[in-house]
């Protein structure tokens, strides 16, 4: 066998891979270079919507006076949007800062077998109902978030052009605390900055990532509650959009502050849970869409879109490891055998790999040059995380092989530090100069 001419096969097979890659994901490329525009700011509205905002908080004591505090400081009409903070018991410290903040809580009826972020809030819609009370929209934030001053009238904004589903702009105020934070924010941008703002444009859809957005009513009773309940509800979400033509948007005009996780042990559950409810979600919904995809009228390429999903990048990135690992371990046999081809298999493997791992730190620095006006990294810090970032994504593929095992696919909260402080955000409110010390709580009462 002439290894010399296996070797160009297999490299032209890659080559080959890539051409199909782009060519299959031309779409996409449309999407980031919208992300390069600039963006049709929100029109101003009149017509003031009626929200509810759902906060699920197990044991979230630290973090949640923030949330609660922003949301006290919201240039939108107070009464016109109730809060309702979900804990798993009254004894959970939470409740208590909730109280002095004049919000409501509500304590699940059981968690046993309904651990996920979607139960608690199908609990909580649940509870709403049987008050009796009745809202336009949902709001959904997790416990960490902080809002800026102006995060639901802008989003009101979105809602009253006509959006059944909109979510907003996901900043993060500890991303410089470590590389593992910064590079968790660095994906959450280019899924937003990169994707979602030029799905948003194209196809009126998003793929939700965590919370930070609101959910007509309309849209829960027309499933049946809160039926997203998976390892990502987010996801189940997003594709359930898809499946029923629902009109999405994304707005870069509302932010959010998030807390990234700054730990290994933290990115490697997030890293499970998110590859796997991924994978859950896909193949709950592949099926429906394919069938809606050809009986239903309207958004056939929003479905495709869908359809078409992550598989060509996974083809890709299997096609070379299997490049990179054939390469290996031809050329640890050769070597073993005294033969000098194995020079030429180890240069073939590093080049692949470094070819690779480039792609995917030019994925990190594309995405800072599109958002350079929210992220707050300095170019030092952008270049370790562009360098880094390919080892992020990479850890991934580790986290498909832990979810393997079962035992790792439970959902399991985050433990937050609080790090994040209302105080320490510019909001565009006090960047004006203008006063809400009436709105605000006294830390004594916190």
């Amino acid at each position: 066998m002439n290894f010399q001419n296996f070797l160009t096969m297999l490299n032209l097979v890659t080559v080959w891979g890539m051409v199909a890659f782009i060519f299959i994901y031309w779409y996409r490329i449309l999407y980031i270079l919208h992300a390069f525009t600039k963006e049709e700011p929100l029109k101003p509205t009149d017509k003031k919507f009626k929200y509810a905002v759902l906060i699920p908080a197990r044991n979230e004591s630290k973090v949640i006076a923030n949330i609660l505090h922003s949301l006290k400081k919201q240039d939108y009409p107070q009464d016109m949007f109730d809060v309702f903070v979900i804990v798993e018991s009254e004894s959970d410290p939470t409740v208590g800062i909730v109280k002095n903040f004049g919000y409501n809580y509500i304590v699940r009826p059981s968690v046993e077998g309904r651990a996920t972020k979607g139960y608690a809030l199908d609990d909580a819609i649940t509870y709403i109902k049987d008050k009796g009370l009745s809202y336009d929209s949902y709001f959904i934030f997790d416990a960490d978030n902080i809002l800026e001053c102006d995060f639901i009238t802008k989003m009101n904004m979105l809602k009253a052009q006509g959006y059944q589903l909109g979510m907003g702009y996901r900043a993060s105020k500890n991303a410089n605390e470590n590389l593992l934070a910064g590079c968790s924010h660095t994906l959450f941008l280019f899924l937003n900055t990169l994707t979602g703002r030029g799905r948003s444009h194209f196809i009126h859809k998003i793929v939700l990532s965590g919370t930070g957005y609101f959910l007509d009513s309309d849209l829960v009773d027309k499933a049946g509650g809160f039926i997203w309940n998976g390892l990502t509800e987010d996801c189940e979400l997003s594709y359930w959009c898809y499946e029923n033509n629902i009109k999405c948007a994304y707005t870069s005009d509302a932010v959010f502050y998030d807390e990234q996780a700054t730990t290994y042990k933290q990115t490697m559950k997030q890293h499970i849970r998110w590859i796997w409810g991924h994978f859950h979600a896909d193949r709950k919904y592949r099926k429906k869409i394919r069938k809606a995809f050809f009986t239903k009228k309207g958004e056939k390429f929003a479905k495709l879109d869908f359809l078409i999903g992550l598989n060509p990048l996974i083809i890709l990135v299997v096609f070379l490891a299997l490049n990179i690992i054939m390469s290996l371990v031809l050329g640890v046999g050769f070597m073993f055998e005294g033969n000098l081809l194995y020079k030429l298999f180890f240069a073939n493997a590093l080049k692949v790999f470094l070819m690779t791992y480039s792609a995917f730190s030019l994925f990190a620095i594309i995405t800072f040059l599109a958002d350079h006006k929210h992220h707050s990294f300095g170019l030092i810090h952008s270049i370790r995380i562009a360098l880094v970032f390919p080892l992020y994504l990479f850890n991934f593929i580790l986290a498909f092989f832990k979810g393997l095992n079962k035992k790792n696919l439970t959902w399991q909260p985050i433990e937050h530090k609080g790090q994040l402080q209302v105080d320490n955000i510019e909001t565009k409110q006090e960047q004006h100069g203008e006063n809400n010390d009436e709105d605000e709580v006294p830390s004594n009462e916190v």
